[in-house]
């Protein structure tokens, strides 16, 4: 038994549910570790980890939201990665391999766009705004280490006349732009 990352917990259920889904795709048997994850939520809504054993996660919080055909999408879509890396097919990715096992499958669709927004959390961080001696504003999520910074709008090197200047201003991120001049 591997060491799962915090947060994964094994399910029986779901190990099962997959199991009888990879014999019917494949005839072959899923030899991976299944496991729900508490900490996957806005990301991601599952993931394969190769190894010895592989592992394969899956989101609790979207297996909890979503319909279920959205969660045989969503077993179809990680065992497809385990089986193209059991193949052989290591970089397979997302690739024209992938696609065509997934067509042969008969995959649906991709995990629901819409749930995973509403599990995402949201971002209460803050942003500080810098701006240059032109007027680019910069909104950073925290401040430089290095105590002098240059806008790369107005040189793509660092140049000592285009130093970034910290407002002082503080914003949300959810309301924050990501670049905007002020010509």
């Amino acid at each position: 038994m591997s060491t799962a990352p915090h947060g994964w917990q094994p399910d029986g259920r779901l190990e099962d549910e997959a199991m009888r889904l990879y014999a019917e795709m494949t005839g072959l048997t899923l030899e991976a570790q299944l496991f729900a994850s508490t900490r996957m939520a806005g990301r991601t809504a599952g993931l394969f980890r190769p190894g010895a054993p592989p592992c394969i996660a899956l989101s609790r919080r979207y297996l909890d939201s979503c319909s279920a055909q959205e969660r045989r999408d969503l077993l179809l879509h990680e065992l497809a990665h385990y089986h193209l890396w059991r193949l052989g097919l290591r970089r397979a990715g997302h690739g024209p391999p992938f696609r065509a096992l997934m067509r042969q499958w008969g995959f649906s669709r991709y995990p629901n766009a819409d749930i995973m927004q509403a599990l995402r959390r949201p971002d209460t961080s803050v942003r500080l705004l810098f701006v240059c001696p032109v007027g680019h504003e910069h909104w950073l999520r925290r401040r430089p280490k290095s105590q002098e910074i240059s806008c790369g709008i107005c040189s793509r090197r660092f140049d000592r006349s285009y130093l970034l200047r910290d407002t002082g201003v503080r914003r949300a991120a959810v309301q924050e732009p990501s670049h905007r001049s002020r010509s």
